[in-house]
């Protein structure tokens, strides 16, 4: 089995556990050294975004940062997928759950 693949999986794993700051450091190792524009980097940013996001006490500013993230990979996935595919649909709704995060914690 292909290291990146399992390592995927594995930080996947982590996030369904809550164990955000494990899965970020998993996420940041693989994304040393992978073109953002390569699919691998492309569900490693969406999945980088999910555990900022998610981190407890996570700033502000990460979770925007989290969010552009998600709109970027959301972007990319549409041109690549299109609109109805299972991974662009779920790209969409942790863009969505990062904007009610941002909603919810940072309200002025």
């Amino acid at each position: 089995m292909n290291a990146l693949y399992a390592g995927f999986h594995l930080a996947r794993s982590l996030i369904e556990l809550g164990r955000y700051a494990d899965a970020k450091s998993l996420v940041l190792r693989f994304l040393r050294g992978i073109d953002p524009g390569d699919d691998k980097g492309t569900y490693l940013r969406r999945l980088h975004a999910e555990t900022v996001y998610k981190t407890e006490g996570a700033s502000r500013d990460d979770v925007l940062k989290a969010a552009t993230t998600l709109e970027d990979v959301l972007s990319l996935l549409r041109r690549r997928l299109g609109a109805g595919h299972p991974d662009t649909l779920e790209t969409l709704a942790e863009l969505d759950r990062a904007r009610m995060t941002l909603e919810d914690k940072f309200q002025q």
